[in-house]
């Protein structure tokens, strides 16, 4: 993360989308690292709590890092989770990044991993993380079928998900479910057909076996209408589907063109790797566009964020249950 912020710099870095959706997770002292490089020196970012005394932490910003201070604008989905979660909850308690996209997972618990025989291992929840304004977002998990089915989670509010905090410029933010984004950006949802052909990993299969027969010089390439038809006669000839089945399936013009840029994606992720990928996948992103457009809603919290006094305290205290 430190190194891709400096090459950023070094390019010219104005802005910066975090793209953060559908990030499950890691490591604790992950996130406090990736954390420490938006905020300034002593800011909290995350707070764990249970029922020993060691348990008790609390972890704040160093100086390891120079403080972005750049408008940041952070996506989140229903799959950022854990670590990401603490991430975009410190960045959105310290008014130092606009979130984005939808409601987060909702999973607020610490895990210690104790060693048993024969190398299993045995991962206890041992204490529960708070934001830096001291919210819980641990979603309910009374019901494991509920919980691990995300039945019953916030989807379409921004102010129903319990009890109210305030960051530090004051603005409101919910516990109890997830970090819940400051503007609310549904996903465009592909179709049956095309979702059935990614879970059947068709565009990757096909784009590792067209690059090992075709060459792609470039990452500005980009499949012709003759290349697609080969994948969709290769899909046939893989019984994935028949060809009737095919066309009504990409009968929606925007299904189509789906289709083609995860095409597009896979084939330049063979050659190019990730990166290529997601710039392709990017382009069609209608999360992404939106976010785009939202940098000076960003630009302004952040000259809010540099006006008070104590950039690294927070001045505002929680606010009380049923305020």
């Amino acid at each position: 993360m430190a190194e891709a912020i400096a090459t950023l710099k070094e390019e010219g870095l104005e802005r910066l989308l975090l793209d953060l959706r559908n990030n499950g997770g890691g490591l604790l002292d992950q996130a406090i690292a990736v954390s420490d490089q938006f905020l300034a020196d002593g800011a909290k970012i995350v707070e764990t709590r249970g029922r020993t005394r060691d348990s008790f932490q609390e972890y704040r910003a160093t100086d390891n890092f120079p403080e972005l201070d750049l408008p940041v604008i952070v996506l989140v989905s229903e799959g950022s989770a854990s670590a990401s979660e603490i991430v975009s909850g410190a960045i959105q308690d310290h008014d130092v990044g606009l979130i984005v996209g939808t409601p987060t997972w909702g999973k607020g618990l610490v895990q210690t991993v104790y060693s048993l025989p024969y190398g299993a291992g045995l991962a206890l929840t041992t204490a529960k993380y708070y934001t830096p304004s001291g919210r819980l977002i641990q979603r309910d998990y009374s019901s494991w079928f509920d919980y691990t089915n995300h039945n019953g989670a916030n989807a379409d509010g921004l102010d129903t998900l319990g009890e109210p905090y305030q960051t530090d410029l004051g603005r409101t933010v919910y516990g109890g479910g997830g970090i819940s984004p400051d503007v609310l950006v549904e996903p465009e949802q592909a179709g049956a057909f095309v979702q059935f052909l990614v879970a059947r990993s068709a565009f990757f299969d096909y784009a590792v076996e067209y690059t090992s027969r075709s060459t792609v010089a470039d990452r500005d390439w980009s499949p012709s209408e003759e290349v697609f038809e080969g994948f969709l006669s290769w899909a046939v000839s893989q019984e994935l589907a028949d060809r009737d089945e095919i066309d009504e399936g990409l009968a929606d013009p925007d299904d189509r063109e789906r289709a083609k840029r995860l095409l597009h994606a896979e084939v330049v992720n063979s050659v190019f790797g990730l990166e290529a990928r997601y710039e392709v996948l990017a382009g069609g992103d209608n999360q992404i566009r939106k976010a785009l457009t939202l940098f000076d809603q960003a630009g302004d919290l952040l000259a809010r964020r540099r006006a008070i006094a104590a950039p690294g305290e927070r001045r505002v205290a929680r606010a009380q249950p049923g305020s």
